[in-house]
């Protein structure tokens, strides 16, 4: 893994923070806003971060990008830290002995909001570092992906905006096509599923299936047929004569009629 680093002092009373740093990877990504912070038990890296306020108020803070290893956070804390120099600005390339990630990953969750262009979050993979906050827009010519950005204002008070992450062409093109075609094949899975009328009447058909089941009484399974024996032939025997006097009628008048 090739780390460049270009380093530039900061100084403010009552501030713990001492500099911010900008770090490209394997001439690939580029990472900026990195700050270097004095805690109590020396300096540290803090990555660059967004912040929300939640339903109690509280506010909270997120890596817009970050390491995904332990030896990558290693690598670009020592390389930041060991280029920090409090006089001025500084410049360092350092090598370290960790084989370049070419993977690349995205993940794309479509989301729409009244009376903005945005049709989707998003996160890519690539270099060891996961990049958040990727926004895909809906413009003039079509769908176009959005890199996290920090607002900042300058010397003349004016607001501006700065990208926090920037990918080598050749790889951003690669990273692009990827969330887009994530994000449609996003669309297509929310549209093939059954709106909530259609699941009603589904749940309703089988719930009357269940009860036609549960009323049928149980069919009893047939007997195996067992296999005829041959049959012997018998002769029939003879009846013997009755032995027993008839039976005289009751009514003697009947009998002479």
């Amino acid at each position: 893994m090739h780390l460049k680093v270009s380093v530039s002092p900061y100084q403010k009373e009552e501030s713990n923070l001492r500099g911010f740093a900008s770090v490209t990877v394997d001439n690939v990504l580029s990472i900026h806003g990195i700050q270097i912070v004095e805690g109590e038990k020396g300096l540290f890296i803090a990555m660059p971060q967004s912040s929300k306020v939640n339903e109690e108020g509280k506010k909270i803070y997120s890596d817009l990008i970050y390491p995904t290893t332990a030896e990558t956070r290693k690598a670009l804390s020592e390389a930041v830290l060991e280029t920090y120099f409090p006089e001025g600005s500084t410049y360092n390339e350092t090598q370290f002995d960790l084989a370049p990630n070419d993977k690349i990953e995205v993940r794309v969750t479509p989301y729409t909001k009244e009376g903005r262009q945005i049709r989707a979050m998003a996160s890519a993979s690539l270099c060891d570092f996961k990049i958040n906050n990727i926004t895909l827009l809906q413009g003039g010519r079509g769908l176009f992906v959005s890199y996290p950005s920090k607002k900042y204002t300058n010397t003349a008070g004016d607001v501006q905006f700065k990208d926090v992450v920037e990918i080598a062409p050749a790889q951003r093109q690669i990273v692009n096509g990827m969330l887009i075609n994530e994000y449609k094949h996003a669309k297509e899975q929310q549209e093939q599923q059954p709106k909530e009328g259609e699941f009603v009447n589904v749940a309703a058909q089988d719930a009357d299936a269940v009860k036609h089941f549960s009323e049928t009484p149980p069919s009893k399974p047939e007997q195996p047929s067992k296999p005829e024996k041959p049959s012997k032939s018998k002769s029939k025997k003879a009846t013997k004569p009755s032995l027993e006097p008839e039976k005289e009628p009751e009514n003697k008048e009947e009998q002479e009629r």
